[in-house]
């Protein structure tokens, strides 16, 4: 059962990152991608440019 709305104990924080690492993270991934994209198996959907946990069940359907 849920407590109140207005109990701010309720509540739990969220943690947003700066703008600044969002960008390192993303040069930091299109940097490493290139390195490691050759060795990912092909059936390989997490993570994975242009795949996701949503095409991995429609390949195997």
């Amino acid at each position: 059962q849920k407590g109140a709305r207005n109990n701010m104990s309720e509540y739990q924080p969220i943690s947003l990152l700066c703008v600044a690492s969002n960008v390192m993270e993303r040069c930091v991934f299109n940097n490493m991608y290139s390195l490691v994209e050759n060795g990912l198996h092909p059936l390989q959907h997490g993570f994975t440019k242009g795949r996701s946990c949503v095409t991995q069940p429609l390949k195997v359907i």
